[in-house]
């Protein structure tokens, strides 16, 4: 369960990630996304159970989804049209965790590095 729930919190990121992207714009999504990533972490960190840890899992996985959806659309509004597709696809390089380690990204999420 605890392995699968953030895969469910993305599937449900997913599905509303288009109409909240509507319906605060697309900086009021990332805003809202940075608050459920956060509110997902801070449950992880506190939790004294599994419960707790279910729920931190699925926010982050709704926070990331819904980042996924709305970091793409803004890059490709806001960038110039002789950028904007080179920049869309470094967004997609810059997800350092498919070229590093988990260890060094861990380290890296800390400020240990």
């Amino acid at each position: 369960m605890f392995g699968s729930i953030l895969s469910i919190g993305a599937v449900l990121g997913a599905f509303t990630s288009g109409k909240i992207a509507e319906t605060l714009g697309r900086k009021g999504a990332m805003r809202m996304s940075s608050v459920i990533c956060t509110a997902g972490w801070l449950a992880i960190y506190f939790s004294q159970g599994a419960i707790l840890l279910d729920i931190g899992r699925f926010l982050t996985g709704y926070g990331i989804s819904l980042f996924s959806y709305v970091v793409p659309v803004f890059i490709a509004e806001i960038a110039p049209k002789n950028l904007r597709g080179g920049l869309a696809t470094l967004n997609q390089l810059f997800i350092i965790g498919t070229i590093i380690s988990w260890r060094t990204l861990s380290l890296i999420g800390n400020g240990n590095l």
